[in-house]
């Protein structure tokens, strides 16, 4: 592997009221040491050091061979890695990290299968979202934090050392304190610079016990003049973990005067802006913004929060400043505060794309083309052909095929993730052997088409396509279908659903026979012999308990299910050869009772409901719908005289004369899905009321 030296040569363009600034700069490479061990990079890193705001001069410089560690897996900001040497596990070793994925929060490496432990940007900081960038190695050294191990970034890991964006338009300065003070409570950890700082938030008592930061600003720039300040923004960015680890109180930045706050919650928000209108210019001097964290209540309280800048964005108008005042650093540059370190970390071999679609090139100085060179390109633009090429440092346009020297895929080189190249010969030419392909996979077989009932055209994202069959698209009443071996339909056409309705018809009543009696084993005689293969069903509805005739199969028999003191019950009996007309049941108390002979089959439900007089009326909700004959039954425990039936339903059967267990059979006049029969009624006083209904549908 060979040595590279990076230097870049950084200088702030000059600029009135911006915050990014133009980086202009050269990298230079040289070949002067020998290649190290097998699974190691040998680098030398210059890193840049601000002298002032507005030139970067003096430079440190480090070589080593450092083993490199190239991630294998990430599941949610979970990585893992493996490195060629044995493991890294000496504290201040260091190590190169390749990742592959983004972090979008706090991070874990897992190295080797050995050691799993959080990654940091310092070592009070967890490394923020963003600062591992698909592609870009970072150094990291194996450290001990807070008595655990971690991984430690050298120099800082890539981070947003500046407001992102300003509020509103307009010219303004960004304005940081002077000075910052802290005030831990009970065991918490307060730390702070002149415009950061974090609060880990430890405290198990009760009251009022705030752990605060303080900073104080200065003096306005001599460029403002107070009398032309418009507006003045308090700021800041912060981290959005860890967040509320126990039963945390509230974490706050309050700015003034005017006490303006800037976020209010236990995690504050990675960016926000709060205006402070009362704050004239000449008060900037002596303002002050004091971020805390607080929590009143028993028991144990930990939450944590970093604020990576504190700062005032203030607006004003009149000439505006000929110097840069601020810098924005974004990856894959990084900035150590700590230091005032400006880094850059470059792959080896790295080559950014200044070719062509389809047509790749690259220039990675010192690099030779020989059997195993490997080369990790930006590319520009994904390709679109099988047949695309690639030239490093002019050597010539070589073709790209896959790990095995299969064609590759149109979208297997992508944008979004570097193209590892690494040149080898298939007898006869050079080749580039692409070992990352985002579309065919590894071996270059992955699925293209799909045909059948099922079709779509790949490679890349392809929208699949459902075949059609013979069915013609549209409604179809009580449809005939066909059902292939797969479940498709095949075929389909309207059928005939019975009765004109969609429902079957309601079973056919042939012949039906009622009995008002006392207790005892009292008979029922039909007015002809019931025909073979009909159904007979007895019901009955009265007091104490009740015996079904011989031969019938009881689907229910209840005592003060309905309501006290009352029987329920319903038998059947499919006719067979030899049965008479005359039916004998037996019961304990007063009772009403019918057997009815129903065509052919038929299937069975029942419900019920306990009633409440009305005036001089009882309503009984029948739950009933077209295809079904309804059979309903109002039943008491005292004498009671019904005068008529007001609506909604037919008489069948009168059992009210006589004392005790009175009985009313009716059938409902329509087929509404819970119709209401009204029942008049006179005199007497209601005890335990309650509608019985059974429900019969052709089977």
């Amino acid at each position: 592997m060979l040595k590279r030296c990076f230097l870049a040569t950084l200088c702030l363009l000059s600029c009135a009221a911006s915050i990014a600034q133009t980086l202009p700069g050269n990298v230079n490479f040289n070949n002067s040491n020998p290649a190290p061990p097998t699974g190691y990079y040998n680098v030398t890193w210059q890193q840049q050091q601000a002298t002032n705001a507005v030139n970067l001069t003096a430079y440190v410089s480090e070589t080593a061979n450092v083993p490199v560690c190239n991630q294998t897996a990430d599941t949610a900001n979970a990585y893992a890695c493996s490195t060629i040497p044995p493991a890294i596990d000496a504290t201040g070793a260091t190590f190169l990290f390749i990742p592959q994925t983004l972090n979008t929060g706090p991070a874990t490496l897992d190295v080797n299968g050995a050691l799993t432990a959080p990654i940091y940007n310092t070592p009070t900081t967890l490394a923020p979202a963003g600062s591992l960038q698909p592609g870009t190695p970072v150094f990291l050294t194996v450290a001990t934090i807070n008595g655990s191990p971690a991984w430690l970034f050298i120099g800082g890991a890539t981070t947003l050392t500046e407001l992102l964006t300003p509020p509103v338009s307009g010219q303004y300065a960004v304005i940081y304190p002077q000075s910052s003070a802290t005030s831990p409570c009970g065991s918490s950890t307060v730390q702070a610079t002149n415009s950061s700082g974090s609060i880990n938030y430890v405290y198990g008592g009760s009251g009022s016990c705030p752990s605060t930061i303080t900073w104080t600003f200065g003096a306005l720039p001599s460029y403002i003049n107070p009398s032309a300040v418009t507006a003045v923004y308090a700021a800041t960015v912060a981290s959005a973990q860890p967040g509320v680890i126990t039963n945390a109180g509230d974490s706050t930045l309050i700015c003034g005067p005017g006490s303006a706050t800037v976020a209010n919650g236990t995690t504050l928000p990675l960016q926000q802006y709060t205006v402070l209108t009362a704050m004239a210019g000449s008060q900037v001097n002596t303002s002050t913004c004091t971020a805390s964290v607080n929590g009143s209540v028993l028991g144990p309280k930990n939450t944590s929060f970093t604020l990576h800048t504190v700062a005032y964005l203030v607006y004003y108008t009149g000439t505006a400043s000929t110097n840069a005042t601020a810098l924005n650093v974004a990856p894959p540059l990084y900035y150590n505060p700590a230091t005032n370190m400006l880094g850059l970390n470059l792959p080896d071999n790295f080559g950014q794309d200044v070719g062509t679609t389809n047509a790749y090139a690259a220039t990675v100085p010192s690099t030779n083309l020989t059997f195993g060179t490997g080369v990790t390109l930006a590319p520009a633009a994904a390709n679109t052909t099988t047949t695309p090429t690639f030239n490093l440092d002019g050597f010539g346009a070589l073709p790209i095929v896959g790990p095995q020297g299969n064609a590759v895929s149109a979208g297997d080189i992508s944008t979004s993730v570097p193209a590892l190249l690494s040149y080898g010969s298939n007898g006869t030419t050079g080749e580039w052997y692409l070992q990352d392909p985002q579309v065919s996979g590894a071996t270059g077989t992955a699925i293209t088409a799909l045909t059948g009932d099922v079709t779509a055209t790949g490679p890349g994202a392809a929208t699949a396509a459902l075949s059609t069959t013979s069915v013609t698209p549209g409604s179809y009443t009580c449809a005939n279908v066909t059902v292939n071996s797969k479940g498709r339909l095949t075929a389909a056409a309207s059928g005939s659903c019975g009765g004109g309705s969609g429902f079957p018809s309601a079973p056919a009543i042939v012949q039906s026979a009622f009995l008002r009696a006392g207790g005892g084993s009292q008979t029922i005689t039909l007015g002809s012999t019931p025909t073979i293969g009909n159904t007979l069903v007895w019901i009955y509805a009265g007091g104490g308990t009740a015996g079904a005739p011989a031969g019938f199969a009881t689907l229910y028999n209840c005592n003060g299910c309905v309501s006290q003191s009352q029987t329920y019950a319903i038998s059947v009996r499919l006719v067979q050869s030899g049965d008479g007309a005359a039916y004998t049941y037996s019961a304990s108390d007063n009772n009403s009772s019918g057997v009815f002979e129903v065509s052919g089959e038929v299937a069975l439900s029942t419900a019920s409901q306990p009633l409440a007089a009305n005036g001089n009326q009882l309503l009984c909700t029948v739950n009933t719908r077209p295809g079904i004959y309804s059979i309903s039954i109002i039943e008491t425990d005292n004498e009671q005289h019904y005068s008529s039936i007001a609506s909604g339903a037919t008489l069948l059967f009168d059992g009210t004369l006589s004392a005790g267990h009175s009985g009313l059979w009716f059938t409902p006049s329509n087929t509404t899905l819970g119709s209401v029969a009204t029942i008049n009624y006179a005199g007497g006083s209601w005890s335990y009321p309650g509608c019985f209904d059974v429900m019969l549908q052709a089977y």
